[in-house]
């Protein structure tokens, strides 16, 4: 999944593809490296980040859908969001997929749009908003605790016909540096679930700041997470560097070929 935001504050590429051009050129170069899924984001969800109208986001987000459709048309199209209107919007313009960092929870219509569309949703694992979510990092588990409100989720899901679910335990969201790297060290544990999972930890802060970095050089750090994830079984990585993301996969996928202990065998099944 190839993150492409067209925010003004984004932690790593904030501003970058606001320009119309400069975001077509960057949807070509994401296909070109083997993107799979393009994840739009028109509001940055960084800690601290301001508040967006929903048109802003609605209207950053439609020319980007139908560009892709009318040049892209088999290529998977998310959109990065937590506001039912800006979703109802995006699905009836086309987008395949819903990623919603709260989850389901800003609005109990949600799951239900996204079942009525049939199109797949990334719930993700977080505690308050942009503003707040750093105050909220107090777990008995991290894992278990997120498990936890991930099954009364789904339950709330399923209720409203929603089924095609992809979990995303959400790394750096209302979790400090060292439940972070619990999310990551534990990911085959979300197995358990049942469901699809998904990773965002490219070039994150939980990275850098434990090596004195910024996310710009943190490129073979990010990969070395990538492979730890991809070797527990994690399906989708949202990434911000599509190639190297690819060469990092394709590696990883010799080395589970080649292993043939019954962890390993495990996780291909997983996959």
């Amino acid at each position: 999944m190839a993150i492409i935001n067209v925010t003004q504050d984004s932690f790593y590429d904030g501003k970058r593809y606001l320009d119309t051009e400069k975001c077509h050129e960057r949807i070509h170069q994401c296909i070109a490296e083997g993107a799979d899924i393009l994840d739009f984001g028109a509001m940055s969800s960084r800690p601290g980040a301001p508040l967006l109208e929903a048109q802003v986001e609605i209207d950053r987000l439609l020319p980007l859908i139908a560009y892709t459709r009318r040049h892209f048309p088999e290529m998977i199209i998310s959109i990065d969001t937590y506001r039912y209107e800006v979703m109802e919007t995006v699905l009836a313009a086309g987008a395949h997929m819903i990623n919603d960092i709260r989850g389901g929870r800003e609005d109990d219509r949600i799951y239900g749009l996204v079942a009525r569309h049939q199109a797949a949703y990334v719930m993700m694992h977080m505690r308050g908003d942009a503003q707040s979510m750093m105050e909220l990092t107090s777990y008995d588990d991290v894992v278990e605790d997120i498990m936890d409100q991930f099954v009364r989720d789904l339950s709330r899901a399923r209720a409203a016909g929603l089924y095609d679910v992809i979990l995303d335990p959400g790394v750096g969201f209302a979790k400090d540096s060292s439940q972070s790297y619990s999310l990551v060290a534990r990911a085959s544990e979300f197995h358990a679930l049942g469901e699809g999972l998904l990773y965002g930890v490219s070039r994150k802060s939980f990275i850098y700041k434990l090596l004195g970095l910024s996310a710009e050089v943190v490129l073979p750090e990010t990969s070395a997470m990538h492979q730890h994830l991809i070797m527990q079984g994690v399906q989708i990585l949202r990434v911000h560097d599509v190639a190297v993301a690819k060469n990092v996969i394709r590696m990883c996928r010799q080395l589970q070929e080649h292993d043939k202990s019954p962890l390993s065998a495990n996780n291909r099944l997983k996959s």
